[in-house]
């Protein structure tokens, strides 16, 4: 979403120098200046004895990290499904307690994409400017950069194995001090085969490992409760459907209600191919 319009959404009922823009910084070796543009906009430049040197707690997946995790997805096929169920074990789980510590090689751009990154962002500053709003920072932050960087489809079978079996390391600790126990997990009837090498045992073994590890016995009260939880997410998706159809409307009917001498015509056709495809 351009930032321009949530400033705007926001600050509908403000003047504009009571609405405040932070930019996160591009390019910055001081890894406090985000919170000092923080502090700026809210008052807080004089707090002293906060202490800034704290570890990240939301950390980036690397390039190879998140080619992994594709993968795991694909070969899930589904067997996990509940919005709370993904969340705990694929994004916290894995992705944040397994594979983020594993590697942060940055992902690339491809020129597609990078000029679009460039189109939004020179329409959010374009903006941001016109309505006048405080700035904590600088807009040029808002423009994308484009280091050398590999993409996706660059990653190696053998570097997806390498992280595989670390992220496999990982897990299996993890599950330890969980307190999972494997011996609840045996499932009945199923013979031994033969183990696969390479990349497909290292994912087998990702797997089994997520099964062992999600396999504590629940009994009827906690069932009913995640039953219960699972109905609220819907309500929860849907919820969140409504308020991006009428926050998409909303930015329409602000583009049709300018004066027509005002009015950007790819904008417009813009903000109705979009209230389309969100409504219909």
């Amino acid at each position: 979403m351009q930032p321009a319009n949530v400033a705007a959404r926001w600050g509908a009922d403000l003047p504009a120098d009571q609405v405040h823009v932070i930019t996160v910084p591009s390019h910055s070796r001081d890894s406090s200046e985000l919170w000092r543009r923080f502090a700026q906009a809210c008052g807080l430049s004089e707090t002293s004895g906060l202490d800034l040197a704290v570890t990240r707690v939301n950390e980036s997946l690397g390039l190879v990290e998140a080619e992994l995790l594709r993968r795991v997805n694909k070969a899930l096929d589904g067997r996990v499904q509940a919005g709370r169920q993904r969340s705990l074990w694929i994004r916290d789980v894995l992705a944040h307690q397994v594979l983020a510590g594993i590697g942060h090689e940055p992902i690339g751009l491809t020129p597609e994409h990078l000029e679009l990154a460039r189109e939004q962002a020179e329409e959010a500053i374009t903006a941001i400017r016109a309505a006048g709003y405080l700035v904590h920072g600088d807009l040029e932050d808002l423009r994308p950069q484009a280091p050398p960087a590999r993409l996706p489809k660059d990653v190696t079978e053998e570097e997806l194995l390498e992280a595989a079996v670390l992220a496999l390391a990982d897990l299996l600790v993890w599950a330890r001090d969980a307190g999972s126990d494997p011996r609840g997990a045996k499932e009945p009837g199923v013979r031994p085969v033969a183990r696969p090498r390479g990349l497909a045992a290292a994912r087998g073994m990702v797997g089994a490992t997520l099964r062992r590890a999600a396999a504590p016995v629940r009994d009827r009260r906690v069932a009913e409760l995640e039953a219960r939880i699972a109905e609220l997410e819907e309500q929860v998706h849907a919820s969140r459907a409504l308020h991006l159809r009428v926050a998409t409307l909303t930015d329409l009917v602000e583009e049709l209600l300018l004066p027509a001498d005002l009015r950007d015509g790819e904008l417009t056709m813009s903000a109705v191919r979009e209230f389309r495809q969100r409504s219909l």
